[in-house]
Parts: structure tokens; C-alpha cells; sequence
């Protein structure tokens, strides 16, 4: 059962990840562009070094040629999150980031014709319905309207085909040597980003986030490690599947601070909009089992 134990460790870490990101965006970095390159660089030094400790056979072409498709997609779909996260309530993006399985199974049955059980169709209509009802809130700011659903759907779509590449290289190659080269491109990704964006980094504040940011990046980095190595030693279906739950964790962590600790991070909590946000995060995870089993 140490696979299970590996899995609650990294959806813990990412839980208290999310809310440190909200924070810094909302606070002392208000830089997206900037974040996703600090991001790429951590994320793939540890991919990097966690690959070649783990990982074989390297010169595969089409292994790298694949990562170099992943790396991309990772580095738009972390981008677009904190784009998402800038305007956007925490306990409302994670569980529509969250619905990478509905994607996954959506793509491979349009391009694979991999066909879903009764249940699984059921699970489809049940993820739709929490999405509409945690995504729907009055509003007068056009981000929540137009660009929100826009880029949600982007960010959602990047992270599932990057789920997908990995699943299917895996298959034939080494889960760590993958990661070597996905971390290559992340970082070179970043690169180019830094010297395109070349922030201005000055404010004492922008600093300070540069720096919580690092430090969280590290710790999620190595979440998102064990994450794989849950994979590795149990099945991917049930890793995911419990994964499902983490917007549930950020749900609940999210309504204490509100509560008791507003200054940090402050969110509508009225009884309507708190029923409203568990019963559709329920239904998420309920629907992203359905698909899953």
C-alpha cells in the first residue's frame, strides 16, 4: 500500500500548493509569464535529475520527440492555470482543471475509438453538470465571462493530451527517461519565454514571491515525482481516480482561510455559494470515478 501513501503525500503538497500560488499571483507577483518560467526551470532540473538516476535507454527517438510535444503542452497548460488563477477563485479553478479525465476520455474515443461502459457515459453527463454548476457565478469582470471559459478549456485540454503522451510512451519506455527529456524541453521552453518576457524584476515584493515560489515549485516537484512512482508501482486508473479528489482538499483548506484567516486569501463563503462549490466538486469526483473504473 505504499503507492497509496505516495499518492495522499502529493495531493496533499498540491493542495497547499494551490493556495500558496493564488496568494503570491494575488499579492506579490502579479506576472503569470514570469511564474510559468520559474515553473518550467524547477520542474525540469528535478525532471532531469530524477531521470537520469532512474531512467535507460535515452536516445530514443521517438521517446524524445514525444516529450518535446509533452514539455510544450505542460508549459501552456501551467501558464494558462496561473492566468486562470490571477482573476479566478481557487476553489473554482481546481476543479475545473480537474477535469482532465473527461478530456482524456473524449479524445480517446475520437481518435482512438475506445468506447466508455453504460456507467462511463453516466460520469461524462455527471462532470459536465459539476462544471457548469461550480463554474457559474454573478459577475460584472469580462475575465469571468469570455477569457476564463476560454482559457479554462485550453489549459484543461493541454494538461489531458500531456497525460495522454505519457501514458502512451510509457507503455514501451521507461517512465524516468521520458521525464528526462520532458524536463529538457520544459527548461528550454522557459528559456526562450524569460528571454522573449524579460521581466523587470524590482519591487522588494516581486522578489519575495520569486523565492516562495522557488521553494514551493521544489516541494510540488517532488510530489509530482512520487505521483509517478505511485503510478509505477499500482495501477494508473486508481491513481488517477483518487487523485480526482484533491479539488476537495483545496475546497475545504480554502473555506478555513476565508474564514478564519481572510487576509491571506478571501473568498465568497455564504452558505448558498459553499453548497453550491461541494455539491459540484462532488459530482466532479463522482463523475471522474465513473470514468476512471
Amino acid at each position: 500500500m505504499l503507492w497509496l501513501i505516495l499518492v495522499f503525500i502529493a495531493l496533499f503538497i498540491w493542495t497547499f500548493e494551490n493556495v500558496i500560488d493564488k496568494f503570491v499571483i494575488s499579492h506579490d507577483l502579479k506576472d503569470p509569464v514570469t511564474l510559468v518560467t520559474i515553473f518550467g526551470l524547477v520542474f525540469g532540473m528535478i525532471f532531469v535529475a530524477v531521470g537520469v538516476f532512474l531512467g535507460d535507454n535515452f536516445f530514443n527517438q521517438s521517446l524524445i520527440l514525444w516529450a518535446a510535444v509533452g514539455g510544450i503542452l505542460y508549459i501552456i497548460a501551467v501558464w494558462l492555470y496561473f492566468y486562470l488563477m490571477e482573476y479566478g477563485e481557487v476553489s473554482r479553478i481546481v476543479p475545473i482543471i480537474s477535469l482532465k479525465p473527461l478530456v482524456v476520455v473524449l479524445v480517446s474515443f475520437l481518435v482512438f475509438n475506445q468506447r466508455l461502459e453504460w456507467y462511463g457515459y453516466i460520469g461524462v453527463l455527471v462532470i459536465v453538470f459539476g462544471a457548469i454548476l461550480i463554474s457559474y457565478q454573478k459577475t460584472k469582470r469580462k475575465i469571468q465571462k469570455s477569457h476564463f471559459f476560454i482559457g479554462a478549456a485550453i489549459s484543461v485540454t493541454a494538461f489531458s493530451l500531456r497525460n495522454i503522451i505519457i501514458e502512451h510512451v510509457t507503455t514501451d519506455a521507461s517512465i524516468w527517461s521520458f521525464l528526462f527529456w520532458l524536463g529538457i524541453m520544459m527548461m528550454l521552453s522557459s528559456l526562450i519565454i524569460f528571454a522573449i518576457h524579460h521581466p523587470r524584476i524590482k519591487k522588494k515584493a516581486q522578489l519575495q514571491g520569486i523565492n516562495i515560489m522557488a521553494v514551493t515549485f521544489v516541494v510540488s516537484g517532488f510530489a509530482t515525482v512520487l505521483f509517478f512512482k505511485a503510478i509505477e508501482m499500482g495501477t494508473a486508473s486508481l491513481v488517477t481516480a483518487l487523485s480526482a479528489t484533491m479539488p476537495l482538499f483545496v475546497f475545504i483548506v480554502i473555506t478555513l482561510i476565508s474564514k478564519y484567516h481572510p487576509k491571506i486569501i478571501h473568498e465568497k463563503i455564504s452558505k448558498p455559494i459553499l453548497i453550491r462549490k461541494l455539491v459540484a466538486i462532488v459530482f466532479i469526483i463522482l463523475g471522474s470515478v465513473l470514468l476512471l473504473v
